[in-house]
């Protein structure tokens, strides 16, 4: 197995080789020590570490929660904040960037190696529920039946291509769009509006369907489909919500 690449962004010179050579005597790499935000960033393409680990308070323009958040937003890559102040300012100033962890100096080595393990593995983990995620939505985008995914509270979480247009779309959602209001079922005879079973699929843990039901889209045109909902549930069989799928039916008289 190729050992982790950790990047140690440290101003106090001294502080950052007795790091790089703990790691490397316990089987890490470490291909960059820099000692500012500008040379970690500049270096940081060249080398391409899995992990950084970022002094808060650096010398120069940039601090290091500022060069912590460019990491994440651009290179997605887990950081480990080394700070010899932990008050609650700085820490909540830090929270945004969201660290894997922090290390107070002084540290010992076995929270150093132990946190550096934990936010590794953790980054994996986070990195493959991401992979699965992209997967998923990708199959569901080549649907041909409309799929709804909404959230305990009935907000609507992701709308795929199909349910799109059968809704009558022709813009993004809102954020925080509620299911109920994007969704309203009716009796195709009578008009009357129809249970979309939300409860039950959450509460009860149960499918609801509508065989036979009429949606009046965005665009003003009705159409007659069949309504599925279901409970969505995670890797540990915890209810998350609700997807609902939405196939319209054939018109009578067409083939």
């Amino acid at each position: 197995m190729a050992k982790a690449q950790i990047m140690i962004v440290e101003d106090e010179e001294l502080v950052g080789m007795a790091i790089q050579d703990y790691l490397e005597s316990v089987g890490y790499s470490v291909p960059l020590l820099a000692s500012s935000a500008d040379q970690a960033l500049r270096g940081f393409k060249d080398f391409e570490p899995d992990l950084v680990l970022m002094d808060i308070h650096l010398k120069g323009s940039m601090s290091g929660i500022e060069a912590a958040n460019i990491i994440k937003e651009s290179y997605h890559v887990p950081v480990i904040y080394l700070t010899a102040y932990s008050d609650p300012a700085t820490l909540e100033f830090a929270k945004d960037t969201e660290p894997y962890g922090y290390l107070v100096k002084p540290f010992d080595e076995r929270s150093l190696q132990a946190t550096i393990e934990m936010a590794l593995r953790t980054a994996e983990i986070r990195k493959q529920k991401d992979s699965s995620k992209d997967q998923l939505e990708t199959i569901l985008c080549s649907l041909g039946d409309g799929i709804v995914v909404a959230g305990l509270t009935g907000l609507v979480e992701f709308i795929n291509p199909a349910a799109e247009q059968i809704l009558g779309l022709d813009a993004p959602l809102p954020p925080r769009t509620s299911l109920f209001a994007l969704i309203k079922p009716l009796d195709p005879e009578t008009g009357e509006a129809l249970p979309l079973g939300f409860d039950k699929a959450v509460l009860e843990r149960t499918d609801h369907r509508l065989a036979r039901c009429r949606l009046e889209g965005g665009n003003g045109v009705a159409q007659e489909l069949d309504l599925r909902i279901e409970p969505r549930k995670d890797e540990r069989g915890v209810i998350r919500g609700a997807l609902v799928s939405l196939r319209p039916l054939p018109t009578p008289g067409k083939n």
